[in-house]
């Protein structure tokens, strides 16, 4: 996942696309699944990720 985000504007998730992108690189969550926003940045990738 490191190399994917080395070739990225940001070098880290931005835009939905790529958020999804690095995120299809993990296993699939379960229903009861969490996901931490640790406040770094605008909270675009938790939107994303909420849907």
């Amino acid at each position: 996942i490191c190399e994917y985000f080395t070739n990225v504007e940001r070098q880290g998730p931005g835009s939905p696309e790529v958020t999804l992108k690095a995120f299809s690189f993990i296993e699939p969550l379960t229903d009861t699944a969490r996901i931490a926003d640790i406040g770094c940045g605008t909270g675009g990738q938790t939107m994303t990720l909420a849907q």
